[in-house]
């Protein structure tokens, strides 16, 4: 359970153990209120932590990359925010190309299929016409996100968005942006891009372990 005593459905896959929803705690381990009910403009330009709702019961809550990044805790204890080279070992587990280890870019076959799940809540498109759509029971929901800037909730039942803890090495304006996966509805592949503004209000999943042996730029 979380914090709020929210209780979450897992998955073993592979030699990791996964939450099967997103999170949708709204305080951080040590108690403390994560910020949230920012106006379109203060959500945009963020740098610190917040959250926003839209139908959170269902999708979980939407999280800024600074609220992943607290040192307070985001997962609950004994789990943490993967790291992009947790989302790579779950990838090649379910047949990405071991090749494809450290591409940008949408990758794999059907496996993005694989990880969603609850095809009533996508639009009709070609994640959830492949006939291998939920086997993983990873349980992927198209929960969209707040976009940085216009702080505009955007692509509700069309994509996932995923954050991962692990900043990228390059940065521009001294502002360094982060790792994510995408799931979109057209696309039976998972999306694995490095330049995404922190302020983003994106879905968490969390893993199970403290995490301690990860930094930033795994």
């Amino acid at each position: 359970a979380d914090i709020d005593g929210n209780i979450y459905s897992t998955i073993q896959i592979g030699n990791q153990v996964w939450m099967a929803e997103n999170l949708k705690v709204t305080r951080f381990n040590n108690g403390e209120e994560i910020p949230t009910f920012h106006d379109d403009e203060e959500w945009g330009y963020l740098t610190s932590p917040g959250y926003s709702e839209e139908e959170s019961e269902i999708y979980g809550n939407l999280y800024n990359w600074f609220a992943v990044d607290d040192d307070r805790g985001l997962c609950p204890e004994g789990w943490h925010v993967p790291s992009n080279s947790e989302y790579q070992d779950l990838e090649i587990f379910l047949g990405v190309e071991v090749f494809n280890e450290d591409s940008v870019g949408w990758v794999g076959d059907n496996q993005g299929s694989h990880l969603a799940g609850n095809d009533v809540l996508w639009e009709d498109g070609n994640l959830e016409y492949d006939l291998e759509f939920g086997l993983s029971d990873f349980n992927v929901l198209p929960a969209g996100r707040r976009l940085s800037y216009s702080g505009e909730f955007s692509e509700l039942n069309e994509r996932a968005y995923l954050w991962t803890s692990t900043e990228t090495q390059s940065c521009s304006s001294n502002y360094c942006d982060a790792w994510i996966r995408i799931i979109d509805y057209t696309s039976t592949q998972i999306g694995r891009f490095d330049y995404y503004d922190k302020a983003y209000g994106q879905s968490v999943r969390c893993i199970q372990g403290n995490g301690d042996e990860l930094n930033n730029n795994d």
